[in-house]
């Protein structure tokens, strides 16, 4: 249905049709990663700046 009466543009049609939905997917996997691995060092940091003020509590 979406390339239905494109004419002389349908391999580019199908072309652009197929990478958009590819790169949906993909994008969506990067993004994931992403996210997650900036948490994790969001998380990270936020663990050390406890442990740096817990010893300065006990010195």
């Amino acid at each position: 249905m979406a390339l239905q009466d494109m004419g002389g543009y349908i391999r580019i049609d199908k072309a652009l049709l197929i990478m958009i939905i590819i790169g949906g997917a993909i994008f969506r996997l990067v993004y994931g990663y992403l996210a997650e691995t900036i948490n994790f060092a969001n998380e990270v940091m936020v663990l050390q700046k406890k442990q740096k003020v817990a010893i300065k509590l006990h010195i």
